[in-house]
């Protein structure tokens, strides 16, 4: 839950009520004790870690999408130490300005993937059109969707890559 009207607090928010949720259900599961106890006290202090890691942010959104964008880029402050990785669903035939557009609203640096990327904190990288995005050992990889024409999924793509590689820094 990010509170867009608290730009200060945006990250702390962000990571806090994670964090918070895992803790309140380890203090009842401790109760109850059991395996389940140790299982969640492990994926509480994993996230706790997080705090310290340098976290990858992917969002999707539909075409109609970069006004949603703008707001959430701009209520985020510059150096939060996130990597933002946008997807948006692109016409494939029409090029994009969506870096150019986003790059107004906020001070981090906002890069359209063009090759193999290395992700950098609080830097923002955008899909190119008619292409999916992945991510693998902290490198953005850019792919030609297999499908011609109809039914694409870019964002999904990303977010299944995402998890996979950074499982609890996503």
């Amino acid at each position: 839950h990010i509170r867009l009207h608290h730009a200060d607090k945006a990250r702390a928010d962000f990571l806090g009520v994670a964090v918070g949720e895992h803790e309140k259900r380890v203090g009842r599961l401790a109760c109850a004790g059991g395996e389940h106890v140790a299982r969640v006290r492990a994926r509480y202090d994993g996230l706790a870690s997080c705090r310290a890691a340098h976290l990858v942010v992917g969002i999707g959104a539909s075409a109609g999408g970069l006004a949603a964008f703008q707001q959430f880029l701009g209520a985020m402050p510059a150096k939060s130490g996130m990597t933002f990785v946008l997807i948006q669903h692109l016409d494939p035939t029409h090029a994009s300005l969506t870096a150019e557009l986003l790059g107004r609203h906020t001070a981090m640096r906002v890069v359209q993937v063009e090759r193999a990327t290395p992700v950098e904190a609080d830097h923002v990288y955008v899909i190119p059109p008619h292409r999916y995005l992945s991510i693998g050992g902290d490198v953005l990889r850019l792919s030609v969707p297999g499908e011609r024409r109809g039914l694409r999924m870019p964002i999904d793509h990303f977010l299944q890559s995402l998890a996979e590689d950074q499982q609890e820094r996503a």
